[in-house]
């Protein structure tokens, strides 16, 4: 049963009537009141990094002293800015000649600009990509589920121990994370977009943002290869001819967006990005990507890049959708929900545990796939992970009739996009 269903079956006198979920005016105001959440995270994640940087006198170690380095480098390049001046735009490239790429400290200087320079100065950059995250991973959920799915992933997405310790810190892993996130939502509404002019909007935001996350560091070519290989692939294999020749011109669009960079430091960006795989066998004494710890690495990690608490939120998911497929037998590759919100904004009696699941997966899904992409690069996998969460969300049970959950389901009747589709 539907919001709307539910709404149209009870006695409401006319002047109180809810407004069904998908009228023009019921979507504007969940979208003020889902930024308004939004900002509220934001303004807790900036309340920590203030409270942090103002306690916390020690100096910055060797790899954040060398990032404030380049910082400075960029914030004094550009405090004698000549737009027009073809020298001092390449020497403006040239202050970040390696992989360690241009974008957060362009980022940390406008940070100077306002808050004046310093190392403490330089971890306040973090807020800019916290907001980052927060709206893409927001974005993520909300275009797969729902509102709702969209709003517990944008918080439990603070609640990551690996994100909170690099966010008080002045490194590109908390830079690159929100790009990938960035990335990611501009591909998941490429690819789902069903108005030709929304597609081609946004095949720019998806071609731009990945390339700003080439500009963060280039390693995050690898967080791009699975997802750009299985939409090339799916294109070609469905005939579709005009979305191949699209994924094209977003990858053409990502590259003349890092091109003024790139094109001034190829040779030494190419060699730093082959050397820094080996990074982190050598100095952290990771394991080797060829051997057994290597591939198990992350699994072990799981605690420490998502905590207990959202691993053991996916296990709960998880055991109720596999009981649910058990009772159905049937998976489909077009349920997942688009209306779980009307659970929240609707309650109806008895249990609901299939939208439940549903929810609770669409949670650990939407706020974990950015944070399962950090440091993947030093043991060079090929973002299995995103290809675990898309297989998870292809074979999502569908449940044969809506009446068959107690009380109604939220989701029984609600179709949206699938992003196998």
């Amino acid at each position: 049963m539907t919001f709307q269903q539910f709404s149209q079956n009870q006695v409401w006198p006319p002047s109180k009537r809810p407004r069904p979920t998908n009228s023009p005016q019921s979507a504007s105001n969940f979208a003020w009141a889902d930024g308004w959440v939004l900002l509220i995270f934001w303004l807790l994640s900036a309340a920590f990094i203030i409270t942090w940087v103002s306690l916390d006198k020690a100096p910055p170690a060797w790899d954040q002293g060398d990032h404030l380095s380049r910082a400075m480098s960029h914030w004094q390049t550009l405090q004698h800015a000549q737009w027009f001046s073809g020298d001092w735009w390449r020497e403006l490239w040239m202050q970040a000649p390696t992989q360690r790429a241009p974008l957060t400290y362009l980022m940390t200087a406008l940070v100077f600009n306002i808050l004046g320079t310093g190392f403490d100065q330089a971890i306040y950059t973090n807020l800019v990509f916290t907001a980052i995250l927060l709206g893409s991973t927001y974005g993520i959920g909300r275009r797969i589920f729902s509102p709702a799915v969209g709003r517990w992933a944008a918080g439990l997405s603070l609640l990551s121990p690996v994100l909170i310790d690099l966010q008080k810190d002045y490194l590109l892993d908390y830079p690159m994370t929100a790009m990938v996130a960035f990335m990611f939502v501009g591909m998941t509404y490429f690819w789902l977009a069903t108005n030709p002019w929304s597609r081609w909007l946004t095949l720019v935001l998806w071609g731009v943002g990945l390339g700003l996350m080439l500009m963060t560091r280039t390693s995050g070519l690898l967080f791009a290869i699975p997802p750009v290989a299985w939409m090339l692939g799916a294109s070609l294999f469905q005939r579709q001819w005009l979305r191949f020749g699209q994924v094209g011109v977003g990858l053409v669009i990502s590259v003349l967006t890092l091109w003024p960079w790139f094109s001034t430091n190829w040779l030494t960006v190419i060699s730093t990005t082959v050397a820094s795989t080996s990074h982190g066998v050598l100095y952290r004494n990771d394991p080797q990507a060829n051997t057994l710890a290597g591939w198990l690495f992350y699994i072990i990690q799981q605690p420490q890049l998502l905590s207990w608490a959202l691993l053991g939120l996916a296990a709960i998911a998880w055991i109720l959708v596999t009981f649910q497929t058990l009772l159905n037998h049937r998976p489909s590759l077009n349920s997942l929900p688009s209306q779980s919100t009307a659970i929240i904004l609707a309650p109806q009696p008895g249990p609901n545990l299939g939208a439940v699941a549903k929810a609770g997966y669409g949670y650990v899904f939407s706020s974990s796939a950015p944070i399962c992409y950090l440091h993947w690069v030093h043991t060079k996998h090929l973002g299995c992970m995103f290809l675990t969460f898309r297989w998870l969300g292809c074979y999502w049970p569908k449940p044969s009739s809506p009446s068959k959950i107690a009380g109604g389901s939220a989701c029984g009747g609600a179709q949206s996009a699938s992003p196998c589709g």
